[in-house]
Formats: structure tokens, sequence, C-alpha cells
């Protein structure tokens, strides 16, 4: 009798097949425009062409409207286990390709993990390429069927970060941090990994902000080069535009396994941690459609990538040490 093929066993075959990609420059697709279907005056049209039943059409007409959807129960008791169990692993020093992000007074730092970090501020970088069982989580069929409606058909997963504390982090648009062209070509996933409670530093973002006009920096453009100050003013533009509009600030409190999807342009933060010790272990994920370049491929660049079975193939690239100023 063969052996049952199990949505982590599938991802454990994937990961065999992980290549370093030589060289390359990356192109992007030209039949991709600067905007995602949804967010174009043909969207009525495509989203007639889906043939959804009405449940469906609801969530994707709020998602539009809003900039978000929340899929409840999306991710399996059995995905979570062994996405956990990989990384109490990571930490024990058994996956020595993961590296972390992790801070001075005054520098943000990269390095391959140790666990003397775990009990700092950090992040996990890039896991979902480097866990069978985090890509497996991505896979799970009530996720991986709604980065397809919205992305098409092959889909990938550029970027990831885990999560054990709250951040704290100032409310910000991903497309003027997360590097990719066509910029707005992206969505990001939030995955809760425990119960979140209140006071944890959970989630906060405003409802409808993907409607809002882009902040504008000192050279004209909409993006900051990694390590760059962040301008004084950038978060008060954020709240100025939010309060004329009044638009609603709600704060994340999800259960394990569920998920919530962010449009490229909600904006988005980390709220104050006010329990001490409290936790918000979550696995956060960057998507583009295929033929969108991550700013890791506008030059020449070596990248990694395996694929899995649903379409959809992850990417990172290789890491190297470094570190950066806190600025802003």
């Amino acid at each position: 009798m063969g052996l049952v093929r199990t949505p982590l066993r599938v991802a454990r075959e994937a990961a065999r097949r992980w290549v370093v990609q030589p060289l390359f420059r990356a192109r992007v697709d030209p039949r991709l425009g600067e905007r995602p279907w949804y967010d174009t005056p043909d969207a009525e049209r495509r989203l007639a062409e889906l043939k959804l039943d009405a449940s469906d059409r609801a969530r994707l007409e709020a998602w539009r409207r809003d900039g978000l959807m929340v899929l409840e129960g999306a991710i399996d008791e059995a995905r979570l286990e062994a996405l956990s169990a990989a990384v109490e692993a990571a930490w024990s020093g058994a996956n020595p390709r993961v590296w972390v992000e992790h801070y001075t007074a005054d520098e943000v730092l990269f390095d391959p993990l140790q666990p003397h970090w775990r009990s700092e501020p950090h992040k996990l970088l890039d896991l979902h390429l480097h866990s069978a069982a985090a890509g497996a989580v991505l896979a799970a069929p009530g996720l991986a069927r709604w980065l397809h409606l919205l992305l098409g058909p092959r889909v990938d997963a550029f970027q990831s970060l885990v999560f054990e504390r709250g951040t704290e982090q100032a409310m910000h648009r991903d497309t003027n941090f997360v590097g990719l062209t066509p910029p707005w070509q992206m969505v990001a996933t939030w995955i809760a990994l425990e119960d979140i409670e209140p006071g944890s530093g959970e989630l906060e973002y405003y409802l409808g902000s993907n409607h809002l006009a882009d902040y504008r920096f000192a050279d004209g453009g909409h993006y900051l080069e990694p390590g760059a100050p962040v301008p004084d003013d950038y978060s008060d533009h954020w709240h100025g535009l939010a309060a004329e509009l009044g638009l609603e600030r709600r704060r994340f409190l999800p259960k394990r396994g569920d998920v919530l999807i962010w449009h490229a342009g909600l904006v988005h933060g980390g709220s104050p941690v006010t329990v001490a010790d409290s936790t918000r272990r979550s696995l956060v994920t960057h998507f583009c459609p295929r033929g969108a370049v991550p700013a890791y491929a506008w030059d020449r660049r070596r990248r990694l990538t395996r694929r899995l079975d649903s379409g959809l193939r992850l990417t990172a690239f290789p890491r190297r040490r470094r570190r950066e100023r806190l600025t802003g």
C-alpha cells in the first residue's frame, strides 16, 4: 500500500525540489496592469465572469470597498501544529537556513537565527521557503482559493515574517516599504497561530484606507529604500486623512487558524502592548501574481525558489548579514 500524500507530505516533497536560481534580472510580465483587476473600472465584468455564489461575491465586493477580508478557521489544526513545531525546531537550531531580524538601540540587524534572540524583539524571516510546514499552511485550500481569485492562477509568496510578540509598528502602507513592480499587484496575509488577546499589540487598521491618496517621499516617489529615514510626518499623513474621511480604526482579534487578507493599500500597524509578557504569534506573508517583480529581483541577484502543487510558488533571496541604522 502506498504512502498517503497528506498536505504536509506534499510540501516536504516540494521542499526537496528547492533550487537556487542563478544570477538573473527579472522582467515584469507586460500583461500585468498597474492595478489588480479588482481596482479597475472593469472589475464588475470580471466579477460576473467568476460566476461566484452570492456569499463569495459579497465577500469580494466588501474586499473592494474595505481593503480586507477575514477567513475564519481557514487553516486546519494539523497544519498549525506542524508549523508551531517548525518554529520551535528553528529556535532549537534544527533549521540553519532561517534568519532573524533583530535590533539594538539604534540599528536593525539581519543574522542567522540564534536562540538567545528569542526573548528580544525580533522577526523570523522567510520561513515559508525554509519550512515545509509553513509552505503547507500557505497552500491550505481555504486560503489558496482566495489568493488565486485575487491574483490569478500562478501566485508567488515572496516574503514572510513570523512574529512572537506585538511590534507596536506605526501605521503604514505596504507599497511604501515592500518593494514590488507593479507595487499594487500585491496582497498580504496575517495568520493567527494562537488566539489573539486584547493588549497583546494586536494588528490594527483603517477600514477602507486602500482608497486613500498615497504618501509622496522627498524624491517624489512612493517607495522608501531600506535603511532610508522615515519622514517625521509619515504616520501623521495617514491619521490625518483617515480623520478627515471618518474612517474607522479597528483591531484584529482572531482565533487560532483565522486569516486576514489585506489589500496592498490598506493602512495598518501594531497597537500598543498593554499586557506584559503577552504574545501575538502570527505568520505574515506577502504575495504577488507571477510576473510581478519583488525588489530583490530588480537587479542581478540569486533567488531561492520552490513550487507547490497548488499553483503557488515560494520565493525569497539568499540572506546575508547586514545592519541598518534606525531612523525616523
